[in-house]
């Protein structure tokens, strides 16, 4: 299978998952905690089954919204390639472990789902990528 393809495809499924957990997930009375731990800033996080990862929140929204579409030219163009190397979005690593700058969980119809801010664990910078909380798990120290 060609990394083009498998981007797309991986890209689609993350995206698919996403929205399925978007359209299950339970709501929850005001002031009561999911079941399941917020990532927080600061946390060490690893993403096992890789990810998409973006320069700013618009672009995350905007790949994840084409992978769902079925629009494949318009997600290859904005994924970083060989003969595409400005693109602002990216895989991310199974390998590699990220530091959470920061965490945003706004929907309350989604819980668990939200967005993170991150950087390779032993950087120092203050400005990250985007990606979704999905599929993020802690790294405990």
């Amino acid at each position: 299978m060609k990394a083009t393809n498998m981007r797309f495809t991986a890209s689609s499924l993350l995206c698919y998952t996403a929205l399925l957990l978007w359209a299950r997930a339970p709501t929850y009375a005001e002031g009561e905690l999911p079941p399941l731990e917020h990532i927080k800033p600061e946390m060490i996080v690893e993403f096992p089954k890789a990810g998409i990862v973006c320069v700013t929140q618009e672009a995350l929204l905007e790949i994840w919204l084409r992978s769902i579409n079925g629009e494949k030219t318009k997600v290859d163009a904005m994924t970083v390639s060989e003969d595409n190397p400005n693109a602002p979005c990216r895989m991310l690593s199974p390998r590699m472990q990220y530091k959470v700058l920061s965490a945003q969980y706004n929907n309350p119809d989604t819980p668990d789902l939200g967005l993170l801010e991150i950087v390779e664990r032993h950087s120092k910078s203050a400005e990250g990528v985007w990606t979704m909380s999905l599929g993020a798990l802690r790294v405990r120290k």
